[in-house]
C-alpha cells in the first residue's frame, strides 16, 4: 500500500491558478515556491475555508491470495520485497512482492489505476485486477502460529514458532531471490528444517486460539541483531545440560575503549541474557578470560573488594544459580556448579597464574585469591559426595602452539597438577580455551589410567584468521567422562548466506571409543607418523582454513607441543626426536637407537618431575619418531 497526498491543504495565489499541478499534488512556481504576493504565506487561516482546495489522499494497493487470516507479517530484512506470513490454516507463506513494488514506481500516484474501496465496502484490484499467490508454502507446523522472525545475521534464515510449542529454524535454497516458479513448492525453500524441543512449562497463550495446556504457546521469536553463534549453538543442542562459555567476553585492548569499565560491564550482561534466553533449562557456566579486564591480563588478586570481579558478578547475576555461586565469583572469579546427577564443574580464574599477569609483582603469592584451597576442599567434597568433576577455564596449563610459550608460571603449574594427582579419581576432564584453535593436550607424565584429558576449544571469534567455532560435547551425566564432541563452524570463506554447518565429530574422524587419556595418545603417536593424520588434525586445528604444508620439522614441534606443559618439557622432547637417526636399511639399528634413547630420558623426565614435585611415579616416555615410518 502506497498513500500520497495526506492531507496537504493550501490557498492558491493568482499566479498559482495558472500553475500546473504536478503528480504529487504539489505546487511549483519559477519565481516562488513558498509564498504568495506580497510574501502572503500561502497555509490556510481560519478565515479563508472557501478558498482552499483539499486534496484527497490516494490509496494504492495490491492484493496477493492468502489462504486464511494473516496472524504475523514480516519483511526479510536484506531483502524487503520477501515477505513471510503466519496464517490461522497453520501454514507459513513466502510472497514475492517485487512485481507489485515495480508498478508502484511506474504509477502516477494519482489513483487512476489505483483500487479502492466501491460501494460495498469491497477493495477492488489495483493495476487491473494484478494477483499473486504464495512462491512457496511451508506446512511443517503442527497448528497454526504467531511467531515470525527472520535472521538479520543470515540472510533467508526464518524462525517460527506455534501454539504447541514448537520452533522451526529453516534455510532458503537461495536466500535473496525467490526460486523461479510461482506455485507453492516445498522443494524450494526450508531444505533443512527442524523443529526446536519445547523448552518451556505449559503456558496459556495471549490469543485466544493458541491457548493450550498441554504444551506451550511461543507468542514471539526475535533473532539477535549480532550473534549467530548463539542461535546456531541453540537450534544444534537445544537440550544442553550445560553452556559453558571459557572467557574473553570483551575485545582486545579494552582500554582503548571510551567508558571501558561499562562497556565491559554491558558486554558481559548483555551476552549472559542472550545466553541464558536461547538456553532457558540449561546450566549457564561462564568463565573470565584475559581480555575481561579493562587493562588485558590484569586482576588484582589482593583487592579484598575487587571492582572488576564485583562488576561481572552482578552482570551474570541472572545466571547464577545460589547466592553461594554468586558469592564465589564476587570474591574470587571461580565458583562449582552441578551439572547432571553425579559431576560437578569448577569454573577456574585462570588470569592470576598467567605469566602476563597483572600487576606482575603479585606472582609471588602462593594462593591468590585463595582458588587452590578452594579446589582442594571442592574435589575433597566431590569424592565425598561419589562425584566427578570438571575442571574449566580460560588459560589452559600448558604452552601455545603459536609462539610455543609457557602460559602458567612454574609453581603453580606445580600446584595444579598436584591436585590432579592428588584427585586423579576424582578430576574427569579439563576444557579450556585462550588459544582460539581446536587443540588439545595429553602429557606424558600422567598415569594412563589416572589422568583426565585437556581439551581446548576453538573460538567464536575469529580474529587470527581461523573460522569461527562451537562444540558440543556428549559426556556421561553419572561420571562426568567426556565421550565425545561435535565441532561446528561458520565458513567465512564462502559468501554471507553460508550458515552455521559441523565440522567433525572427534570420535568419528580419528577412529576412537572415547576421548580417554589413552585414545588422546593413540592420536599423538599417528600424529608423529602420518602425514595424513597429521592434516586431518590441521584441518581442524584451524577451523576448516588450509594454511601451508607442514614439513618433518613442523610435525616433530606439534608431536611436542601436545604433550608438553611447560617449555622445559617441550625442549627435550623436541631435542629428542631431532636427535634420532634413520635409514630404511638400518630399520633394526634405528629401533634399538631409539629404545635406548628412551631409557635415557625415563630417568631424566622423572628426576625433573621429581624435583618440581608434578611427578605421577609412572612415567611414560614421548613418542620418539625415527622417521614418518617409524614410532617408538
Amino acid at each position: 500500500v502506497r498513500m500520497t497526498d495526506l492531507g496537504r491543504t493550501y490557498r492558491k495565489s493568482n499566479e498559482e491558478e495558472e500553475e500546473e499541478e504536478d503528480e504529487w499534488g504539489s505546487v511549483s512556481s519559477d519565481d516562488e515556491s513558498k509564498d504568495g504576493e506580497d510574501g502572503e504565506d500561502l497555509v490556510d487561516d481560519d478565515d479563508s475555508d472557501d478558498d482552499d482546495l483539499d486534496l484527497d489522499p490516494v490509496l494504492e494497493h495490491y492484493n496477493f491470495r492468502h489462504a486464511g487470516c494473516v496472524n504475523r507479517i514480516r519483511c526479510m530484512p536484506q531483502n524487503p520485497a520477501i515477505v513471510a506470513t503466519w496464517s490461522d490454516a497453520g501454514n507459513v507463506n513466502l510472497y514475492d512482492t517485487s512485481g507489485a513494488l515495480d508498478i508502484f514506481e511506474a504509477s502516477s500516484g494519482r489513483g487512476g489505476n489505483a483500487g479502492a474501496d466501491d460501494a460495498g465496502g469491497k477493495a477492488k484490484a489495483g493495476g487491473g485486477g494484478y494477483r499473486k499467490d504464495p512462491f512457496f508454502v511451508y506446512s511443517g507446523h503442527s497448528t497454526e502460529g504467531y511467531a515470525l522472525d527472520w535472521s538479520p545475521v543470515v540472510p533467508g534464515r526464518l524462525a517460527t514458532g506455534d501454539c504447541d510449542g514448537n520452533i522451526h529454524v529453516w534455510d532458503p535454497a537461495s536466500a535473496l531471490s525467490p526460486p523461479p516458479s510461482s506455485s507453492p513448492s516445498s522443494g524450494n525453500w526450508g531444505n533443512s528444517s527442524f523443529a526446536v524441543r519445547h523448552l518451556y512449562g505449559p503456558s496459556k497463550g495471549s490469543s485466544d486460539n493458541c491457548t493450550n495446556l498441554d504444551h506451550p504457546s511461543v507468542e514471539d521469536l526475535q533473532w539477535s541483531p549480532t550473534e549467530g553463534t548463539v542461535l546456531a549453538a541453540a537450534e544444534a543442542a537445544p537440550d544442553a545440560e550445560f553452556v559453558l562459555v571459557t572467557g574473553d567476553f570483551g575485545r582486545h585492548a579494552m582500554d582503548q575503549t571510551d567508558g571501558a569499565l561499562g562497556v565491559l560491564s554491558e558486554v558481559h550482561r548483555k551476552i549472559a541474557k542472550l545466553l541464558a534466553t536461547n538456553f532457558p533449562k540449561a546450566s549457564i557456566i561462564p568463565s573470565l578470560g584475559n581480555n575481561d579486564a579493562v587493562v588485558d591480563y590484569y586482576l588484582d588478586a589482593e583487592d579484598v573488594n575487587n571492582t572488576q570481579l564485583a562488576l561481572a558478578a552482578d552482570a551474570f547475576r541472572g545466571i547464577f544459580k545460589s547466592a553461594e555461586e554468586e558469592d564465589s565469583f564476587r570474591s574470587g572469579g571461580y565458583f562449582a556448579r552441578d551439572v547432571g546427577s553425579g559431576a560437578t564443574v569448577l569454573s577456574l580464574s585462570t588470569v592470576i597464574y598467567s605469566q602476563n599477569h597483572k600487576p606482575s609483582e603479585q606472582s609471588s603469592i602462593e594462593d591468590p585469591l585463595g582458588q587452590f584451597s578452594w579446589m582442594d576442599a571442592r574435589l575433597a567434597e566431590a569424592r565425598n559426595a561419589g562425584k566427578r568433576v570438571i575442571l574449566a577455564g580460560h588459560i589452559p596449563p600448558t604452552i601455545g602452539s603459536y609462539r610455543k610459550s609457557q602460559y602458567w608460571y612454574d609453581h603453580y603449574l606445580q600446584k595444579y597438577f598436584d591436585l590432579l594427582e592428588k584427585y586423579s579419581d576424582v578430576v574427569s576432564a579439563q576444557l579450556f580455551g585462550h588459544l582460539h584453535s581446536d587443540e588439545f593436550r595429553v602429557f606424558p607424565f600422567q598415569r594412563e589410567e589416572k589422568s583426565a584429558p585437556l581439551l581446548l576449544t576453538a573460538s567464536v571469534s575469529p580474529v587470527f584468521g581461523w573460522n569461527p567455532s562451537f562444540r558440543i560435547v556428549e559426556f556421561d551425566p553419572e561420571k562426568g567422562d567426556i565421550l565425545d564432541w561435535e565441532a561446528h563452524y561458520l565458513d567465512l570463506d564462502k559468501d554471507s548466506t553460508s550458515s552455521w554447518q559441523r565440522l567433525y565429530s572427534f570420535r568419528d574422524a580419528y577412529g576412537v571409543d572415547d576421548v580417554s587419556v589413552r585414545s588422546l595418545r593413540q592420536i599423538v603417536s599417528s600424529i608423529g607418523s602420518s602425514k595424513k593424520v597429521l592434516n586431518t588434525f590441521l584441518d581442524f586445528q584451524r577451523v576448516g582454513v588450509q594454511q601451508d604444508a607442514c614439513n618433518s620439522t613442523c610435525q616433530s614441534e606439534w608431536v611436542c607441543v601436545l604433550q608438553a606443559p611447560s617449555n622445559p618439557e617441550y625442549n627435550e622432547c623436541l631435542l629428542h626426536r631431532m636427535r634420532m637417526p634413520y635409514s630404511p636399511n638400518r630399520l633394526v639399528l634405528a629401533v634399538a637407537a631409539a629404545v635406548a634413547l628412551a631409557v635415557t630420558l625415563v630417568g631424566a623426565v622423572c628426576y625433573r618431575h621429581r624435583r618440581r614435585k608434578v611427578g605421577y611415579g609412572d612415567i611414560d616416555t614421548y613418542n620418539i619418531d625415527a622417521s614418518d615410518d617409524i614410532s617408538i
